[in-house]
């Protein structure tokens, strides 16, 4: 699996519903990931796979935890951004100069 680095620009009123969004994402995998875990041990109870496949099956476990490890990294790095924000933020000199550049930009 390659990975990339995604910059995402936002007011900050919009931070904790994209948070949200990313947290609901991660709920779902957990809930998918929970239920695949039993179907794990369901198989071994009954011998349902072999014992590579079983093996198969735990790796890919493993690696969808790492991708939900990884989108809980982004949300706590997005929410410490945010917090930094709230507790020192701009001057409006600085802040408007900042919005000039992005709307010159693009």
């Amino acid at each position: 699996m390659t990975d990339v680095t995604l910059k995402l620009t936002s007011s900050l009123d919009d931070v904790p519903a994209e948070v949200s969004h990313f947290l609901e994402f991660v709920e779902r995998e957990l809930l998918t990931t929970s239920e695949r875990i039993g179907n794990i041990i369901i198989n071994i109870e009954n011998e349902h796979e072999d014992k590579e496949t079983i093996l198969k099956l735990m790796q890919s476990l493993r690696h969808n935890l790492i991708k939900i490890d990884i989108r809980l990294e982004d949300c706590m790095s997005i929410w410490g951004g945010y917090m930094d924000v709230l507790d020192n933020p701009l001057p409006a000199k600085e802040e408007e100069e900042i919005e000039e550049n992005k709307n010159a930009e693009g």
